[in-house]
């Protein structure tokens, strides 16, 4: 699971290992490796294999203490 910025490049890498199937939750603290990333719109990238779902979402300021990645729009 990874954080893309809006010039398409990787930002973060939130989670990396392979998860068995059924239901998760990620709580992510608005940080890449302890260093707060900036406000602005990004995506939230899934992937499986070859498959990838990206979400976007916005990160304010104010979001960075803890965030559960609000969703605001799921079209690819």
């Amino acid at each position: 699971m990874s954080l893309i910025n809006e010039q398409g490049q990787q930002a973060a890498v939130l989670f990396s290992q392979t998860q068995e199937s059924g239901f998760h939750e990620f709580v992510w603290d608005g940080t890449d490796q302890g260093k707060a990333l900036p406000s602005g719109s990004y995506d939230l990238e899934l992937r499986q294999g070859d498959n990838a779902i990206r979400l976007k979402l916005m990160l304010s300021s104010s979001d960075q203490e803890q965030s559960e990645i609000p969703v605001i729009d799921n079209t690819p």
